[in-house]
């Protein structure tokens, strides 16, 4: 597939496909369809209920915070649509996006599972909410800025959020540095313990 994860879309008239035009949308259009569908999943989880919900739920929120992490890193500001309605929503700011990832991956992050069995490896668990978060934390100052005539003005930074995130994941025991770091890049990585949060294949 030439176009990796931008296949399916259409790109704008008077663009070659591949451009940087085209792939900016592809990004746009790819991230925002991940979120119509966590939200659809959401309201069918929350309307059918049932004895499984809240880890089947914690994973979709953190799935919807993952494409949000994304959109806001790359567009800052953008509409945050937290149901299945089919209507304009306005943009938010970037910190707003910034503030509501973090929120959704704290609150998720209980009802998640410390680990999964081999058969559902790459599925969202509690090291992937930390992991995102460590993340989200490391960049905050960006995130959570302003952005003048002058240039950047830095938010707070949260270097003490993100060391924290990171240690959860790494006092876990379900991750380690592989001894070969040429490993988590063979095509036989599947038993990496640095593997975290990934599409098995």
């Amino acid at each position: 597939d030439p176009e990796g994860p931008l296949d399916g879309l259409t790109a704008e008239p008077g663009t070659r496909s591949g451009s940087a035009l085209a792939d900016m949308n592809g990004a746009w259009s790819n991230l925002f369809a991940g979120v119509a569908r966590a939200n659809l999943m959401i309201d069918v989880i929350q309307t059918a209920g049932g004895a499984n919900s809240a880890p089947v739920l914690a994973e979709l929120r953190v799935l919807r915070a993952w494409y949000y992490y994304l959109l806001m890193d790359m567009f800052g500001g953008v509409p945050l649509v937290t149901d299945t309605k089919v209507e304009a929503h306005p943009k938010v700011s970037r910190d707003s996006v910034f503030k509501f990832v973090e929120a959704e991956l704290i609150a998720a992050s209980k009802d998640l599972p410390v680990s999964r069995p081999a058969d559902q490896a790459g599925r969202v668990t509690k090291g992937v909410a930390d992991a995102i978060l460590a993340s989200l934390y490391l960049n905050a100052q960006v995130y959570t800025g302003t952005v003048t005539a002058a240039g950047l003005q830095k938010g707070p930074a949260r270097w003490a959020d993100a060391i924290a995130a990171a240690d959860r994941v790494i006092n876990s025991g379900q991750y380690a540095l592989s001894a070969d770091w040429r490993k988590n890049f063979s095509p036989d990585n599947h038993d990496s313990k640095e593997n975290i949060f990934f599409i098995s294949n």
